[in-house]
């Protein structure tokens, strides 16, 4: 079998924007639900959480650090690995990307100053496994090269705020298209 890495690259494309689709369904039926208390999406909201959540109730909301998570994954794992290292570098030198890093934090030996070294950072975290999301939904993303000559002692830390995570998924969604469909 050929692989046809266009027409997989519009499928990644295509499944990013179903999601980025379901992310803003999920908020509007949130936002019902908060102006609402007796409605039908707060009514579906409280039934799944009852199903699904360990928790007791309230249940939580529909915009959680889950969706967050999931976005960023797909926007800057999944999707991110379709693209050229050209590509990539076209995407965040987009105007699309202006301000997406302004709340990161970053502390460790690594030099990311620049945007592509952030990137790969978290890009790298979310590939290993290397998250951490507080009790205040800020997302620690960590990467640490522990082999040969280029061992650093200890990670490097690159943290960020949920709603940050989810406008640099968003963005990078957005200028990678610009960049692939201009």
């Amino acid at each position: 079998m050929v692989l046809d890495i266009d027409a997989d690259k519009k499928q990644r494309f295509h499944i990013v924007q179903l999601a980025m689709f379901n992310a803003d369904v999920l908020a509007s039926i949130q936002r019902e639900a908060e102006t609402n208390a007796n409605g039908v999406c707060k009514t579906l909201i409280d039934q799944s959480g009852e199903r699904n959540v360990a928790a007791a109730p309230p249940a939580p909301s529909t915009v959680n650090q889950s969706l967050f998570f999931a976005m960023a994954y797909l926007s800057l794992v999944w999707l991110r690995e379709s693209l050229s290292n050209e590509e990539v570098e076209a995407a965040l030198a987009s105007e699309k990307m202006m301000g997406v890093w302004s709340d990161a934090s970053l502390s460790g030996p690594r030099d990311v100053s620049a945007d592509i070294q952030k990137l790969r950072l978290v890009r790298n975290a979310l590939s290993h496994g290397n998250v951490e999301i507080d009790h205040d939904f800020v997302f620690s993303f960590w990467d640490q090269n522990k082999r040969g000559s280029n061992n650093e002692g200890s990670a490097t830390v690159l943290k960020m705020k949920s709603d940050s995570v989810g406008r640099l998924a968003t963005q990078f969604y957005y200028a990678a298209s610009d960049v692939i469909y201009s």
